[in-house]
């Protein structure tokens, strides 16, 4: 997956670009699709049975067993969630296309993970403050899965992600950041050398502009679908 901040700020480019969303209900969507990582909500269930977006963005509302008229009032939470899939689709899809026939044997999840880590630490200074400014209206309600318990989790562990400096080089002060930090540290340790050569290669605007076009055109399919039936 790509990391949270890469994820907040396609949100907010998305918001910016369509017009007509709330960039703190789009940022909290685009969070609570990782539930799976941190309560037992499982990961066909949080990304509806798909690894990216694995289906046309106007059965987005079947796949999550919602009508229309009970998605409405929460649609720029339900536009970030979605975004969510269609970043992860079209940053993975950049990822294969970068890396080069010799560099792909012993390429491996922790190499995959040290690029998002790493990309996704320079977009910090970019995620701006009304997209991590979580609301506490309960809109994540509209998805079953995203109980009390589940939605407090994500948001605990959300909104320490999104006051960390994403610098790995200096100590979180929020205690939930610290094992975070250190295990990201390793891998980066790890998996540097690995990845230089890629991300040496990688032009990062067109990376963000390929996402952001393919995330504003999966949700204007999305909300057109929304808005008029």
């Amino acid at each position: 997956m790509a990391l949270w901040y890469t994820h907040l700020f396609h949100a907010q480019e998305a918001c910016r670009r369509l017009g007509g969303l709330d960039e703190g209900h789009a940022g909290w969507g685009a969070l609570c699709c990782d539930v799976d990582k941190f309560t037992p909500v499982a990961r066909a269930v949080s990304h509806l049975g798909e690894e990216g977006l694995g289906f046309p963005p106007e059965a987005f509302l079947d796949r999550a067993g919602l009508s229309r008229a009970r998605a409405r009032p929460a649609r720029s939470f339900l536009a970030g969630y979605l975004s969510h899939l269609a970043v992860d689709e079209a940053w993975y899809a950049t990822l294969r296309a970068t890396l080069r026939p010799e560099e792909r044997p012993g390429w491996g999840a922790d190499a995959t993970r040290a690029w998002n880590i790493l990309l996704d630490a320079e977009l910090v200074e970019r995620v701006e403050a009304p997209v991590r400014r979580f609301p506490e209206d309960g809109v994540e309600a509209v998805l079953p899965f995203l109980d009390a318990q589940a939605a407090g989790t994500v948001r605990l562990v959300g909104g320490a992600y999104a006051r960390w400096p994403g610098a790995l080089d200096v100590e979180p002060d929020d205690p939930m950041m610290i094992g975070m930090v250190s295990v990201f540290r390793e891998i980066v340790r790890r998996e540097e050398a690995r990845v230089r050569g890629p991300l040496g290669r990688l032009d990062r605007e067109a990376l963000h502009r390929g996402v952001s076009d393919f995330v504003c055109a999966t949700l204007r399919r999305f909300l057109d679908d929304l808005d008029g039936g």
